[in-house]
C-alpha cells in the first residue's frame, strides 16, 4: 500500500503476488542446494538486462536524439561490465581478483555507478556538458576497476570472520539515500519515456530494499545476503519490463495505431467528395444497399430525395469556375445542417445531391425535402470578389414501393427532378404514396 501511494504500480507486473512468492521459495531452494549457482544466475540476469538496456538507448538515439537514453546507454554498460567482474570474482567461483573483499568492493562500485548515472539523468543534459559526463563516467570507472583488480587501494568493504567493514556499511547507506533522491527527482523527467521512467522508479524502490538488505550481512551466503539478491533481482526485472513496454511493445502499439488511424483516414478519404466533403457517389451506393436491404426486411420506410442546383451551368459561365466550386461547398454544408442525424447525404453528379432519408414517410419526407429547398433559396452564397448569390435547387422525392431496389427508386426519383426542372424549377415533385 505504501509503495502504491508513493508510485503507480498498477500496470508494473507485481499483480500477481502467489507467482512472486512461489519464484522467491525457488529461489531460496536454488540458493540453499547451491549458493554460488544462485549468485551466478541472479548476477548474470541483471548483466544480461544492463546490457539490454545499453542496446536499447543506443539504438534509439539514432532516432530519438535523446542525449539522456544514450548516456543511461553508456552509463549501464558500464554498470554490467562491474556486475560481470563481480560475478567472477564471487567467492565459490573467483575467476579474478582475492576473494570475497574483491567481489564486495566491485559490487559497491557498480552501486555507486549506477546511483551517480541515475542522479546525473534527472536533468535534462545539454550539447557541451554531454561529452563531459560520459568522459568523467568512464573515467571513474576504469579508476575504480583499477583501483580493485590491478592497485589494491580501494578501501577494504568485507573480512572474512569480521564481516562487513565500516566503509562498505557506509557505502550502501549512500546508495540508498541517493536512490530514494533520485526517485523524487525522476517524478517529472520529460528527457525520459514516461513507461520507462514509470519502471525505471520502481527498480529504485527495490534498489534501496536490496542495499538495505546488503547492510546486514555478516556470510556471503546467509539470508540478508539471499534478500538483498532478490531485491536486485526484482529491481532488474522491473527495467527489463520497462524495456520491453519502452523498445517493443509500445513502439509496436503506436506503429499498429498509426497505420490503423492511416488505414481509417484512406477510408474517410476514398469516401469523401473532394470538394464538398460529402459522401461519395460510390461510397453512398455501398451504405445505401446495407439500409435499404434492412428497411424493405423489417417493411420501414426509407425516402430518396434527388436534388439538382438550378442553371449552375450558368454560374460556372458568368462567374466562374472557382465561384461555381463555391456554390457548390455552400449549398453541401447548408443541405447537410438542415437533415437529420440518421440521414445520408452525398454529392452524386456534378451539381446533383441525393439524400437517403430512412425511418421516413414520403409526407415526413416532403417536410424535410421542403426545408432544404426554402434554406438554399434563402440563403445568398458569398462570392470571394464580394457578390453575393442567391440560387435555388429542385427535386424528385420517391418512397420506397415493396419489392422493388433502390436503383428503381432512384430512376423515378430523377424522373420527377425532370419533372420540377420541366414545371419552372425551385420546386420539388413527388408522387404519391406506394
Amino acid at each position: 500500500m505504501v509503495i502504491q501511494a508513493i508510485l503507480p504500480l498498477h500496470n508494473l507486473p507485481l499483480r500477481p503476488a502467489p507467482v512472486l512468492l512461489i519464484g522467491i521459495a525457488l529461489a531460496w531452494l536454488l540458493a540453499r542446494a547451491n549458493y554460488v549457482l544462485f549468485h551466478t544466475l541472479v548476477e548474470l540476469f541483471c548483466v544480461i538486462i544492463a546490457g539490454m538496456l545499453a542496446l536499447t538507448g543506443a539504438l534509439s538515439y539514432f532516432q530519438t536524439r535523446n542525449r539522456t537514453l544514450l548516456l543511461l546507454s553508456c552509463g549501464y554498460l558500464c554498470i554490467g561490465l562491474t556486475d560481470l567482474w563481480h560475478t567472477l570474482a564471487y567467492q565459490g567461483l573467483q575467476v579474478i581478483g582475492q576473494g570475497a573483499n574483491t567481489a564486495t568492493q566491485l559490487w559497491v562500485l557498480g552501486r555507486l555507478l549506477e546511483v551517480t548515472l541515475l542522479l546525473t539523468v534527472t536533468r535534462p543534459i545539454s550539447n557541451r556538458a554531454f561529452p563531459v559526463i560520459l568522459l568523467t563516467g568512464a573515467t571513474f570507472t576504469t579508476l575504480g576497476w583499477a583501483t580493485i583488480l590491478y592497485w589494491p587501494v580501494f578501501p577494504p568493504c568485507f573480512i572474512p570472520g569480521s564481516g562487513l567493514t565500516a566503509f562498505k556499511i557506509a557505502a550502501e547507506y549512500l546508495v540508498m539515500v541517493c536512490a530514494i533522491a533520485a526517485f523524487f527527482l525522476l517524478q517529472r523527467a520529460p528527457q525520459l519515456p514516461p513507461p520507462f521512467l514509470l519502471y525505471l522508479r520502481g527498480a529504485l524502490l527495490f534498489t534501496v530494499l536490496s542495499e538495505f538488505f546488503f547492510t546486514l550481512y555478516w556470510q556471503v551466503a546467509d539470508l540478508y545476503n539471499f534478500a538483498g539478491h532478490i531485491g536486485k533481482l526484482i529491481s532488474y526485472a522491473l527495467l527489463a519490463w520497462g524495456i520491453i513496454i519502452q523498445s517493443l511493445y509500445r513502439p509496436l502499439d503506436t506503429l499498429y495505431s498509426q497505420l490503423c488511424q492511416q488505414q481509417q483516414l484512406l477510408r474517410e478519404a476514398s469516401e469523401k467528395d473532394a470538394l464538398t466533403g460529402l459522401l461519395n457517389r460510390q461510397a453512398l451506393q455501398e451504405r445505401l444497399t446495407q439500409l435499404w436491404r434492412r428497411h424493405t426486411a423489417e417493411r420501414l420506410p426509407i425516402c430518396l430525395l434527388m436534388l439538382d442546383l438550378d442553371h449552375f451551368k450558368t454560374v460556372n459561365d458568368r462567374f466562374g469556375h472557382h465561384s461555381g466550386d463555391l456554390v457548390l461547398q455552400k449549398t453541401a454544408a447548408l443541405l447537410k445542417s438542415q437533415l437529420r442525424q440518421q440521414d445520408l447525404l452525398a454529392r452524386y453528379g456534378g451539381e446533383e445531391f441525393l439524400a437517403v432519408l430512412p425511418g421516413a414517410t414520403l409526407t415526413a419526407a416532403r417536410v424535410i425535402a421542403e426545408r432544404l429547398r426554402l434554406a438554399v433559396g434563402e440563403q445568398a452564397v458569398e462570392l470571394t470578389d464580394g457578390q453575393s448569390l442567391l440560387v435555388t435547387i429542385s427535386g424528385g422525392l420517391v418512397q420506397a414501393r415493396r419489392g422493388e431496389n433502390w436503383e428503381q427508386a432512384l430512376e423515378r426519383a430523377d424522373q420527377l427532378l425532370y419533372q420540377a426542372k420541366q414545371r419552372g424549377r425551385n420546386r420539388v415533385e413527388s408522387e404519391e404514396g406506394p
